[in-house]
């Protein structure tokens, strides 16, 4: 656990572990800061895929800024492998899906877009919640994610004007807000500290 490391002899990186362990916020902007580029630049090339190497990087550290929360990395100065590991994890898991969902005899894939309401529109039509959901979609790093989740959700801004406008097709746009909407449920329960954010 992370607590039994505080008073060991730790590097710079196990350091920012630790503090984000005891509940320091700061700790995980600089770990973000640190590692995101060479994460990127990991993912880009396994993917070939800029816009799901950022997607995948985004998650990869909710996912490890919850456990660090939890205190559940054991070995704080081995940040960067597991880092590395877990997007790694991550970007296959998603090919995984992708291939899953490649059901259709002439090749086409299907994205399942649930009809009831998610936590996310439901929580944009909420009065209360809308201020943390405007703030919270600022804070997404996915410019193509801002601008789907505005232009659709605050702006009401029609779909076949969005595709136009980010050269989508309709099935496209689907998968993409689709993305997006679990992305920013994802931020939701991780700034709400949801426990099921993650499962």
């Amino acid at each position: 656990m992370l607590n039994d490391q505080v008073g060991s002899v730790v590097r710079p990186a196990g350091e920012l572990v630790i503090r984000i362990g005891v509940g320091d916020k700061t700790a995980e902007t600089e770990l973000v800061n640190k590692y995101w580029k060479s994460l990127y630049f990991i993912l880009n090339r396994r993917c070939s895929d800029q816009q799901l190497a950022s997607d995948i990087a985004q998650d990869t550290f909710i996912v490890v800024i919850t456990k660090a929360r939890n205190g559940e990395i054991n070995t704080p100065d081995a940040i960067a492998g597991f880092i590395r590991q877990t997007g790694v994890n991550l970007l296959i898991a998603h090919f995984r899906k992708e291939t899953r969902r490649a059901t259709d005899a002439h090749g086409e894939v299907s994205f399942e877009i649930p009809d009831d309401k998610t936590n996310v529109e439901r929580a944009v039509e909420s009065r209360d919640s809308l201020k943390l959901v405007q703030q919270l979609i600022g804070e997404m790093k996915v410019d193509r994610d801002r601008d789907l989740l505005v232009s659709y959700y605050a702006n009401e801004e029609e779909k076949t004007s969005i595709c136009k406008r980010l050269d989508l097709t309709s099935a496209h746009f689907d998968r993409v807000l689709f993305r997006a909407r679990s992305r920013l449920k994802q931020l939701i329960d991780f700034k709400v500290g949801g426990s099921n954010a993650l499962d």
